[in-house]
């Protein structure tokens, strides 16, 4: 307790195999361990063709590489700030969405390939 409030003291960090059910590890971490530290600790269990779904806070690019060189497939909302870019030239995502509802597109923030969808309210 802080203050007369419960407080969170552990984090919960668990993988599971959504097609099978199983659960392939799970971890306690301290709650104030960054999600980011535990992102590589996936490169030891995902395999080739495996499809990985993951929250923003493991968002390291760094492992997207090293699953995409693994031909490890992922999906990861974008961090605010992180720059796409096709042949060495930026690109505007939003721009690019405002012309169609979709956009599948390889780019490179590390070679990474990004598919957007339009989201809103109508």
């Amino acid at each position: 307790m802080s203050k007369g409030k419960q407080k969170a003291l552990a984090k919960i960090n668990a993988v599971i195999n959504l097609t099978s059910g199983v659960c392939c590890h799970f971890g306690i971490t301290g709650f104030t361990t960054n999600e980011q530290s535990l992102s590589d600790s996936i490169l030891g269990i995902a395999k080739a063709g495996d499809l990985v779904i993951r929250d923003l806070g493991y968002f390291a690019l760094e492992v997207f590489e090293k699953m995409r060189v693994k031909n490890i497939y992922y999906i990861s909302r974008l961090r605010y700030g992180v720059q796409l870019f096709k042949d060495d030239v930026p690109i505007d995502m939003l721009k690019l969405l405002n012309k169609k509802q979709q956009v599948d597109v390889m780019v490179s923030c590390g070679a990474q390939r990004a598919i957007a969808n339009k989201v809103g309210c109508h």
